[in-house]
């Protein structure tokens, strides 16, 4: 993340701000996969950043990403816990452009529900976004509010 930071940094510095869908896609995918040691904590949030960063660039140049940098970056949002984040890559980047059935899209929108269930129950997301999300994923919603109305019914009764 700091590398492609500075790459970009000094490409700008020096005028060159145009770069071609494949230095791009190519700085995207090097962003979004890499390791990184345990002790940087903040590494996933600066390689989010960065992937960020280079999405405005490419749509700034009028380029559409392909569906391969959109699971990178949905990719690069589950690793650094952000499942909102994760969700608007998916549904801008790849919900109309990859087949529904596909077996990836069916695992990614699967990890992003995941994510998306595991925040709603840390208290980290509210309920009716999260219902939102999960039923626009395709999963169904209504096995966690039942098992939320029940819990209620419980307590009040």
């Amino acid at each position: 993340a700091p590398l492609v930071s500075q790459v970009m940094e000094m490409a700008r510095s020096h005028g060159l701000e145009n770069f071609t869908f494949k230095t791009l896609a190519a700085l995207l995918h090097a962003t979004a996969t890499a390791d990184f040691e345990a002790d940087e904590a903040d590494a996933f949030g600066k390689r989010l950043e960065n992937v960020e960063d280079i999405v405005g660039t490419m749509l700034d140049m009028g380029v559409m990403p392909t569906p391969n940098v959109g699971r990178d970056c949905v990719r690069a949002a589950l690793n650094a816990e952000e499942p909102v984040m994760a969700f608007r890559f998916w549904k801008e980047l790849l919900k109309e452009k990859v087949e529904w059935g596909d077996p990836g899209q069916a695992q990614t929108r699967g990890r992003i529900a995941e994510q998306v269930r595991d925040h709603l129950s840390l208290g980290w997301l509210d309920e009716e976004r999260a219902l939102a999300m999960l039923s626009e994923l395709g999963i169904s919603p209504f096995g966690l509010h039942t098992r939320r109305l029940q819990q209620a019914q419980r307590i009040d009764g």
